[in-house]
């Protein structure tokens, strides 16, 4: 189920955090870790092409899905064997749970993954999600991505940036991938996995940035903000 950017937490004043799943939440790339082993054909091709700023980030994963064959079951089965979580995410789930602070998995992700991990842990109603509904068909697996509002948005990311920040409220941006660097350039804050390609990517763009290892250091660092 996708959950639009105007749902009900849009109307509880203050911060907002946002944060991406595969390689900050979880580990390992979960949506790469499932076309290594299920994609039919060269999927890196569109990465490169992604990295090249030849195609977006909606283009590249469509057409890398697309070589998809097999079923849900099947991929949820695999993935989720090979999937661990970040250390105390579930202290950042408590933290803004308690202070009410909307937490929102921005992903680009296999949504029927992150679903069942969130229910799993027991996270259901203390976060949302906003990334694309996966489709399986007999031509491959389609997505279907949240609306941008913005012309000058790059992805849906940096899309919910702007859309929380024209309603006032200051938004905390955290990730550890290239597709994150135009949502971490316009949040009010932001957290990198350390060593990730996010983070030497705001070292160069001079881009404010935590680095972090696990989530109790960025419970630590978000203390009472904004």
């Amino acid at each position: 189920m996708l959950i639009p950017v105007a749902s009900s937490a849009l109307l509880m004043a203050g911060a907002v955090v946002l944060c991406d799943f595969d390689g900050t939440i979880a580990n390992i790339d979960a949506a790469e870790f499932a076309l290594r082993k299920f994609a039919v054909g060269d999927w890196e091709r569109y990465d490169r092409q992604l990295e090249e700023g030849k195609i977006t980030l909606k283009q590249c994963l469509e057409r890398e899905f697309a070589l998809v064959r097999a079923s849900r079951l099947d991929i949820s089965s695999e993935v989720l064997k090979a999937t661990t979580l970040r250390p105390h995410f579930g202290d950042l789930v408590s933290h803004c749970d308690q202070r009410h602070i909307p937490l929102v998995i921005v992903s680009a992700g296999l949504d029927f993954i992150v679903r069942e991990i969130v229910r799993s842990n027991g996270w259901e109603g203390k976060l949302e999600l906003l990334m694309p509904r996966s489709l399986f068909t007999s031509r491959g697996m389609k997505l279907q991505f949240p609306r941008t509002r913005f012309r000058s948005s790059q992805s849906f990311k940096d899309d919910t940036v702007a859309s929380y920040q024209k309603l006032g409220r200051p938004v905390a941006y955290i990730g550890d991938g290239s597709p994150d660097l135009a949502a971490a350039e316009a949040a009010d804050l932001v957290f990198t996995v350390k060593d990730s390609k996010l983070s030497r990517l705001c070292d160069r763009r001079n881009v404010a940035h935590s680095d972090f290892r696990d989530f109790a250091e960025v419970v630590q660092a978000l203390g009472s903000w904004p």
